[in-house]
């Protein structure tokens, strides 16, 4: 799929998450076509796993516990549906003390790519390609502007108290770390 498609398919989905839990839709568009591989990946197509959330932890209000293990053995979440999966996303990387910073910089793609890749979302068992997905992550965003733009520009903006109270929260990591 393309970047012009896959936003415009999957953009309803990713401004729920925005609506829901503050991630910002342009942040969770572009990591969800790199981690699915444009939603083509072998493991979205049977799990609709758009994010390559393993099968761990406590079932969601968008994951009910269904499990898909892969080829390579890696148990994945299976999703009912890909908003399922947008949703459980935007709500792993809001409600998780992992992923605070990412979370709270969302609005900046950039600032975003660098949090989301060092943080633990980012598991690099085989070497680390961190700086390779920081950089994929501003690259799909990028090829995804054009078409992401008119839609977002169409949304009222208004200030989520879900964005001010992960705004909060960073805050207070960050000034927990500095003592």
């Amino acid at each position: 799929m393309n970047a012009e498609n896959f936003v415009k398919f999957y953009y309803g989905a990713a401004l729920k998450g925005y609506e829901q839990y503050g991630i910002h839709p342009l942040a969770t568009l572009a990591q969800g076509a790199l981690e699915s591989g444009w939603g083509e990946s072998a493991v979205c197509k049977k799990t609709n796993n758009f994010f390559g959330i393993t099968a761990s932890g406590s079932t969601t209000p968008h994951w009910k516990g269904e499990k898909y293990t892969s080829t390579s053995g890696l148990t994945f979440r299976k999703y009912d549906s890909f908003a399922d999966s947008f949703l459980d996303f935007a709500r792993l990387i809001s409600k998780s003390s992992y992923y605070t910073q990412a979370a709270a910089v969302s609005h900046n793609i950039a600032q975003y790519a660098h949090a989301i890749a060092y943080s633990p979302y980012i598991s690099e068992s085989n070497g680390d390609r961190r700086p390779q997905y920081e950089s994929s992550i501003k690259s799909i965003a990028q090829s995804m502007q054009q078409w992401f733009a008119p839609l977002w520009g169409s949304v009222k903006k208004k200030s989520s108290p879900i964005i001010l109270i992960t705004l909060a929260v960073a805050v207070t990591a960050l000034l927990i770390k500095l003592r």
